[in-house]
């Protein structure tokens, strides 16, 4: 009488082996590519070495239900990749470094003539694009109208698109030298 966790039969990579013909047809009805039909089988082979059944009465049945859980256990393990990396953002894009410095040169610029601009331009476009206060707070602070602060700042950008037009003409060259500035650099309204 053998125990509960011993085998009772001796099962060969031999025995194995005389149904691999058997078995690659199954596994060819199991999964959808050519190229996992080898992987389902070999992996068959080794589960049911390591671990052989108690009895020999349907060694095919035994190796079907193997075969059958290695691929639903391949398919439950690739669908929550799947998920993990949909789930995960892709990694930003590479920027190029000079894009990068002429972005900050351009902010600098912007800076700089909106720190030039008169009062109380100066302190209207401050307060809406740099504190990113709206209107009616603006209003509040200032002790003025909504339609006076949308007045100023909108004044206060056409002097800061005019100051940075001047300061690019100037450089000749270093920065975009169209009629206009390109929209990303003052897009203030």
């Amino acid at each position: 009488m053998t125990g509960s966790g011993e085998p009772s039969i001796g099962l060969s990579a031999e025995i194995l082996l005389t149904h691999s013909a058997w078995l690659t047809k199954l596994a060819r009805a199991l999964v959808v590519s050519d190229d996992e039909i080898d992987d389902v089988v070999q992996q068959t082979y080794v589960q049911a070495l390591a671990k052989p059944p108690r009895h020999t009465e349907n060694l095919r049945a035994w190796l079907a239900a193997i075969a059958r859980n290695i691929v639903r256990s391949k398919s439950r393990s690739d669908t929550s990749r799947v998920a993990r990396e949909v789930a995960i953002a892709p990694p930003p894009p590479i920027e190029d470094p000079a894009e990068a410095v002429e972005r900050a040169e351009l902010r600098h610029l912007v800076v700089n003539a909106v720190l030039a601009l008169d009062e109380p331009y100066r302190s209207s476009l401050i307060l809406r694009f740099f504190e990113e206060m709206d209107v009616d707070a603006i209003g509040r602070m200032m002790g003025s109208g909504d339609d006076t602060v949308r007045t100023r700042i909108r004044r206060g950008v056409m002097r800061v698109r005019e100051l940075l037009e001047r300061k690019i003409d100037e450089k000749s060259g270093e920065y975009p030298t169209s009629e206009r500035l390109p929209a990303r650099c003052c897009s203030f309204a």
